[in-house]
């Protein structure tokens, strides 16, 4: 059984599950592939950034990034899921303690490692379903990347500002 663990902060990090049709071959087509023009600025909050400025960080990070990497795809979809797992577990905990219950967390552990072991079946299931469908169209030259954006190191714009509207993809927020 997984056990969810975890701290809280104000900062934030976003990963980017993003598929591109093709390798662009310098910022300018980057810029394209997102669906930027020249002159454009993305904006979120009170944060700024030119198109153009985006598209040079998105390429340079296409550039190191492991295209198609399964595991790690696999991780990020796992992560994406451990929210709505969260409260699953917690429903069949209040399910059997009730919803006032002043249990230990280690009686709660226990009883999960017991009797809990279909919510791990169900969350590996969800996982493999959503990653299918985020690769089941995809078509020959196609690619997907992984890359991760944090507002703490100055990338606002990048992680909130909707950079891959225009490109197949999946935000999963580490907050």
């Amino acid at each position: 059984m997984k056990v969810r663990q975890g701290f809280v902060s104000n900062s934030s990090s976003s990963s980017f599950i993003v598929r591109f049709e093709r390798m662009p071959d310098s910022a300018e087509d980057t810029m394209q592939l997102l669906g930027f023009g020249y002159g454009d600025n993305v904006e979120c909050y009170k944060y700024s950034m030119s198109a153009i400025d985006v598209a040079k960080r998105v390429f340079n990070d296409l550039q190191e990034a492991k295209k198609n990497d399964v595991d790690r795809a696999k991780e990020e979809f796992d992560s994406l899921e451990s929210w709505d797992f969260y409260h699953r577990e917690k429903a069949f905990l209040e399910d059997h303690f009730g919803k006032n219950s002043k249990a230990t967390w280690q009686e709660e552990r226990e009883y999960l490692e017991k009797h809990g072991s279909h919510l791990d079946k169900e969350r590996e299931e969800n996982v493999q379903r959503n990653m299918s469908e985020f690769l089941e169209d995809m078509k020959e030259g196609e690619f997907y990347v992984i890359l991760r954006y944090a507002d703490e190191e100055g990338d606002n714009v990048l992680e909130h500002g909707e950079i891959f509207r225009n490109l197949h993809h999946v935000r999963v927020s580490h907050h």
